[in-house]
């Protein structure tokens, strides 16, 4: 493991764009982005690929402070097209909301394809709407929570994307608040669903239920259909999908 190694020189690959590296946790990724940082220059990668094993998770030790930094301090901020950031299985409670923890990656402006899987962070509308302004040029959006109570976004979160990301060819999100009322939420005609001249939009919604939860998962049977009618009133162009997941806290 990198955490064992004492980098104490410069990793020379001048010509490396795309990296994809297992680390135990956030803070051996960070040591690598360092070790990789050379004469001060910032790297030019493309794609990043950082799957974190299943180690605690440990807010107090700040190890996505430490990553976010690293991103920031070694890559170059024009160049990163592609993030997945992937945590193996854990039940670790949420840290804080993604719209202020993951707030340095919005200083990659050319951001087309963000996966986040795992990480204990809690999403909700306003991440949704800082990343519909964000990255013009976003074609894959994926957020998958590890637990219920990781996602607060709504459908009408949604409504960002569709407004204002045209390139939007994928997105994967955990929806876990639905209105009471399935026809308040208005069609949506923005740019993101009527330029489909080029790629079809896949929308996968996961509905994301505490496994002894069964009124809710009642609820989820009953309503799947307007469920999945409500997303394509958003996305009126798209390949909707709809599902629900049983998870144990």
């Amino acid at each position: 493991m990198l955490a064992s190694l004492a980098i104490t020189a410069p990793l020379d690959f001048p010509s490396l764009r795309h990296l994809e590296w297992a680390a135990y946790n956030f803070c051996e990724a960070a040591t690598l982005l360092h070790g990789l940082h050379t004469g001060g220059r910032s790297r030019e990668f493309e794609s990043l690929t950082i799957r974190r094993d299943r180690g605690p998770f440990r807010p107090e030790n700040s190890e996505l402070d430490v990553l976010l930094d690293a991103l920031r301090t070694t890559c170059s901020t024009q160049a990163l097209s592609s993030l997945t950031l992937w945590v193996g299985y854990n039940r670790e409670p949420t840290i804080g909301p993604a719209s202020s923890l993951l707030r340095p990656l919005f200083s990659f402006s050319r951001i087309e394809a963000l996966t986040i899987w795992g990480v204990p962070v809690e999403y909700d509308d306003a991440f949704l709407d800082v990343v519909s302004t964000a990255w013009a040029r976003l074609r894959v959006l994926r957020l998958h929570a590890q637990v219920p109570s990781q996602s607060k976004i709504t459908p009408r979160g949604l409504l960002p994307l569709a407004r204002q990301n045209r390139h939007l060819e994928e997105l994967e999100v955990d929806v876990n608040s639905w209105p009471d009322e399935m026809l308040l939420l208005p069609a949506t005609h923005g740019p993101a669903d009527t330029d489909r001249q080029r790629a079809m939009l896949y929308v996968d919604i996961r509905n994301v239920l505490a496994a002894q939860d069964h009124s809710e998962v009642d609820e989820c049977e009953k309503h799947g259909a307007a469920r999945t009618q409500l997303v394509r009133r958003i996305f009126p162009n798209a390949y909707v999908h709809y599902k629900y997941e049983l998870m144990r806290q």
